[in-house]
C-alpha cells in the first residue's frame, strides 16, 4: 500500500518564478491495485510520480510505501520498494554516470521503453493490455500517468485527475464518468457537451431539470433550485430522423470515421457533439434532424470554486 497524505511542493520558492507542484495532496493506492493518473499539462501529476519515487524532497506531509515511512529517504534507497518505467527512453538517465553505468541503473529500476505519438491506435490497445495483464499476473501495485483517458479507463481500477497541483476527483473509473465532481473533470473524463438549464428540487435526491424544451428527472447533487450547469454525454443523445422530437437540430459538421458518424448540431438549447453508428443514413450538413435526450449519460455538475478548480462544497 501506498499512503501519500498532505504533500506540498513548491519550486523555486519565494522567487518570481515560484511553481506549486503539490498543494496538500493525499491519497491512499492499495495494495496490488492499478492507479492512473491523468490531467493537463502543468496539473502536478508528474510531480506527484517524482515525489513518490523520490526524485525530490517534499515541502511538507508524509509518504509511506508498505507501512515503512519513506518521506525523507533519498531516491537509490527507495529503489527497493519502487520501480520506474519511463516513456521518453532518455528520462531516466542519471548525469554525472557513464552509459554503462546508466545502463545498470536502468536494469534495476526496470528497462524503459519509449512509446511515441506515432504509435497506431491498436498498438497502443494492445500496449495497454500487456500492461495491465502483467499487473494482474504479479499482483503489481502499479501508479501510472498518461493523457489518454480511453487508456486511463481500460486499464485502471482508481483514477486520480490531477488540476493545478491539486487532486481534483479520484474513484473508479464509472464514478468519474457518471458522477464528474466539477465541469473540468466532465470535460476530462470524455466527452461532454455543457449546457444551461433549471433545477427544481423534488425530494432529498432528485430533481427537476429543464433544459428548453425538455425536462429530466436527475439527480440534484445537493444542488440549490435555480440556475444550474448540465453535461450531456454523446449516448445521451437520441437522434431521430422523422422529426418526432422535442429539440430541433441543424448538422453545422458532420465527419465520417469508419464505424462511426461525428456530428456537431446547433439546438435550441446549445451545441451539441453527437456520435451516431448509422453511417449508412449519414446527416447532410444542414440537414434538419430531432434531438431526444435520455436520462444515462446525462449529468447535473457541482459549480468549482475558481481557487482550486474543486466544487465549493
Amino acid at each position: 500500500m501506498l499512503e501519500i497524505h498532505d504533500i506540498h511542493k513548491t519550486f523555486n520558492g519565494g522567487t518570481a518564478h515560484e511553481v506549486r507542484a503539490l498543494q496538500g495532496v493525499s491519497a491512499t493506492i492499495e495494495d496490488g491495485s492499478f492507479t492512473v493518473v491523468i490531467g493537463t499539462n502543468g496539473s502536478g501529476k508528474s510531480s506527484l510520480l517524482n515525489a513518490v519515487a523520490g526524485t525530490f524532497t517534499v515541502d511538507r506531509g508524509r509518504l509511506r510505501i508498505a507501512g515503512q515511512d519513506v518521506t525523507l529517504w533519498p531516491e537509490f534507497r527507495r529503489a527497493s520498494l519502487v520501480g520506474r518505467v519511463f516513456q521518453n527512453p532518455f528520462s531516466g538517465t542519471a548525469p554525472g554516470l557513464t552509459i554503462a553505468e546508466n545502463l545498470a541503473l536502468a536494469a534495476k529500476r526496470g528497462q524503459p521503453r519509449g512509446l511515441g505519438p506515432a504509435i497506431s491506435v491498436r498498438l497502443r490497445r494492445q500496449m495497454r493490455e500487456e500492461i495491465h495483464d502483467l499487473q494482474q499476473r504479479l499482483q503489481l501495485t502499479v501508479v501510472y500517468v498518461t493523457h489518454d483517458q480511453a487508456e486511463a479507463m481500460a486499464v485502471s481500477d482508481r483514477i486520480i485527475v490531477m488540476d493545478r497541483a491539486v487532486i481534483a476527483q479520484e474513484g473508479a473509473p464509472r464514478e468519474l464518468y457518471e458522477q464528474p465532481r466539477d465541469s473540468f473533470v466532465a470535460g476530462f473524463m470524455g466527452d461532454a457537451n455543457r449546457v444551461r438549464g433549471t433545477l427544481a428540487r423534488r425530494d432529498a435526491t432528485h430533481g427537476d431539470v429543464r433544459l428548453g424544451p425538455v425536462t429530466l428527472v436527475l439527480p440534484h447533487r445537493g444542488l440549490a433550485d435555480g440556475d444550474c450547469e448540465v453535461a450531456i454525454r454523446p449516448e445521451g443523445i437520441e437522434l431521430r430522423h422523422d422529426g418526432d422530437a422535442p429539440i430541433a437540430a441543424t448538422v453545422r459538421k458532420a465527419a465520417y470515421l469508419g464505424q462511426l458518424m461525428e456530428y456537431t448540431l446547433d439546438t435550441t438549447i446549445g451545441d451539441l457533439f453527437v456520435i451516431s453508428t448509422a453511417v449508412d443514413r449519414p446527416l447532410p450538413v444542414g440537414g434538419r434532424v430531432g434531438v431526444a435526450l435520455a436520462n444515462h449519460g446525462v449529468v447535473v455538475i457541482p459549480p468549482s470554486s475558481p481557487a482550486t478548480g474543486a466544487p465549493d462544497s
